[in-house]
């Protein structure tokens, strides 16, 4: 049974079937009412590891096993991962931005050196920014 936290949920891999994986994040979908899945929390020069960061790569894991087993072949993590990390690079929400970073980590993909360089102009847009919630984003 799932309760409030996403953390309650079983590694995705124990599950036998998709059919199984499928019900646990509807079920924790069906217990949040309308509230956010998960709190607004920023990454600050103090606070480098937020519990949404973990929750949201937890969660993905059951999205992506759904896709990996209902869609065998069609490369979900590096179409994901590419799709997220573009999100990361070119969105003008800081938050959308380093909610996009968190789930291409959580995806785990390698970083091409293209990716890299993308990657390292942003931090050089952003590095000389003031505040310590923009200074937790870098």
């Amino acid at each position: 049974m799932i309760h409030d936290s996403i953390s309650n949920l079983v590694d995705a891999d124990t599950y036998e079937s998709v059919d199984d994986v499928t019900k646990a994040p509807v079920e924790f979908l069906a217990t949040r009412k309308c509230r956010p899945l998960w709190s607004y929390e920023d990454i600050t020069s103090r606070m480098h590891k937020i519990k949404s960061a973990e929750e949201l790569a937890h969660f993905l894991q059951y999205v992506l096993r759904v896709f990996r087993d209902s869609l065998p072949g069609a490369h979900i993590e590096q179409r994901w991962a590419q799709e997220a990390l573009h999100l990361a690079l070119s969105c003008s929400s800081r938050h959308y931005a380093g909610r996009s970073f968190q789930v291409f980590r959580a995806l785990e993909m390698p970083l091409q050196s293209s990716d890299l360089s993308d990657v390292l102009s942003r931090l050089v847009e952003t590095v000389a920014e003031q505040g310590e919630d923009m200074q937790g984003y870098v």
